[in-house]
Formats: structure tokens, sequence, C-alpha cells
């Protein structure tokens, strides 16, 4: 029964370590935030840029949960 226990685990540190590498590959270098980029998207109506700053906030919370989610994993491990 460990085994079965262990495989999962291992399993589901393998999906975790996966999605994080896919975000990690896409956002680790950010937007290059030049002044032209904020001048482009100056002309947008606030409503779309509050959707952009929201997505991302949300996005960041979500990554956010698996720093979480291990934490919580690390404190179990120590009762």
């Amino acid at each position: 029964m460990a085994l079965i226990t262990i495989a999962a685990a291992e399993k589901l540190q393998d999906e975790i370590l996966q999605k994080l590498d896919d975000v990690y590959g896409i956002v680790f270098d950010g937007p290059e935030m030049s002044d032209e980029q904020v001048e482009l998207l100056a002309l947008l109506p606030v409503a779309d840029l509050e959707v952009i700053a929201a997505w991302a906030e949300e996005y960041a919370a979500n990554v956010g949960d698996y720093a979480t989610l291990a934490r919580s994993a690390l404190e179990a491990k120590d009762e």
C-alpha cells in the first residue's frame, strides 16, 4: 500500500513541477515594460486594462497556491 501512495505522490509531484515549469517558461522574463508598451496600453479603455490587471493578479495568486500547498505538506510532515 505504501508503494502505491509513494507512486501517487511522485506522480502528483511531477504534474505540479511540469505545470510550474510551463508557467516559468512563459512568464519568467515578464513583460519588457518599455515606455512604448506602457504608452500603447494606455490607449486602451480602462475596463480592458482592469481585465489585464485582474487576470494577472488572479494567475499570480493561483501560482502562489502551489507554494501554499507545498508549505502545508511540509507542516504535515513535521506533525
